[in-house]
């Protein structure tokens, strides 16, 4: 029946010049009768028109930004124009202010492509491009609305990914100049576990409040002398319902904080909000030994240590 429903949907978009199926944007090419659908609006649903300052990046290791799903991860932005206010928190938090930086994942992608011959259906399952908003680190905050930073996502979308294939920075579009918004392929290894489902909203909060520092930093076994950070490491939701473990495998290496909070969001981007499933993503550190698991944490026992904003760890 799903399958049917699809090809009914091909049979639609011959017929029409443009289809919209309920909250879904339908995008068609006519010359080679394909369509593409996500979960997001269509880029010509936005202007990407402002004083923007744009910035592509060179191409690199990561790899190309894929269009789809950069424009997955733009329309994750909420489009509000109500001014907001925002807050580093590397500086902490404050009350009714949006801490930054604040990344949004690109998720499952179900990609239709219609032919005379077959029903092509794959599904990109995904997590290959991140949007980080953010503020400069030397300031503590600042102000604007989503909709200036989804506008400015999308100028990055179309100037950078679409036309030259790499990712890029939108900088200085508000009246403070403050703000950065940064699209990049991201290319670390991650699967999603089975087996686990802990929930959004808890995930997201161990995110929200676990270190995010750029300073290198030694992740190493426990009882090692040298390492500023004992391995494994667990991190706690307030709920108890969802872990974020660090591991190494018995090997001391080198990493950011920053680094392993953009693996966590991904995991929780591409596994627990777009799955409904637990993940791992690996390869991270100067040995690529280093690994982050998001799981259920109804289950660990945690003998004490507590962190920033209430999250628990344990060695």
């Amino acid at each position: 029946m799903y399958k049917l429903g699809l090809l009914a949907l091909c049979i639609f978009g011959r017929l029409s010049a443009s289809a919209t199926v309920s909250s879904v944007n339908i995008a068609r090419s006519i010359s080679n009768q394909s369509l593409s659908l996500s979960n997001s609006s269509a880029i010509s649903n936005v202007t990407g028109k402002g004083p923007f300052n744009i910035n592509c990046l060179k191409s690199d290791r990561r790899g190309s930004a894929k269009f789809k799903s950069c424009e997955n991860a733009a329309a994750l932005l909420p489009s509000e124009r109500q001014r907001t206010d925002f807050i580093n928190r590397r500086y902490g938090t404050a009350e009714n202010a949006v801490p930054l930086p604040m990344n949004f994942v690109s998720g499952r992608i179900l990609d239709i492509s219609c032919s005379d011959a077959n029903l092509i259906v794959p599904i990109l399952d995904d997590a290959t491009c991140i949007l980080t908003v953010s503020l400069r680190e030397s300031e503590r905050e600042g102000r604007t609305d989503y909709y200036i930073l989804r506008e400015s996502a999308y100028a990055v979308l179309r100037d950078c990914v679409k036309d030259l294939g790499v990712g890029g920075i939108a900088t200085d579009f508000t009246s403070n100049g403050h703000f950065a918004v940064r699209m990049e392929p991201y290319a670390n290894s991650i699967s999603c576990d089975r087996q686990t489902k802990p929930p959004l909203a808890s995930c997201e909060q161990i995110a929200a409040t676990m270190p995010i520092s750029s300073d290198l930093e030694p992740f190493g076994p426990t009882g090692d002398t040298r390492p500023s950070v004992g391995l494994p490491y667990t991190m706690i939701s307030l709920d108890r319902k969802c872990a974020v473990t660090i591991n190494g495998n018995g090997v001391e290496t080198i990493a950011r904080w920053i680094d392993i909070w953009t693996a966590v969001t991904a995991v929780n981007g591409k596994c627990v909000r777009a799955a409904g499933k637990g993940g791992r993503a690996s390869n991270l550190g100067d040995t690529k030994k280093l690994s982050v698991t998001i799981a259920d944490g109804l289950e660990l026992e945690l003998p004490g240590g507590t962190t920033g904003s209430g999250t628990q760890a344990t060695a």
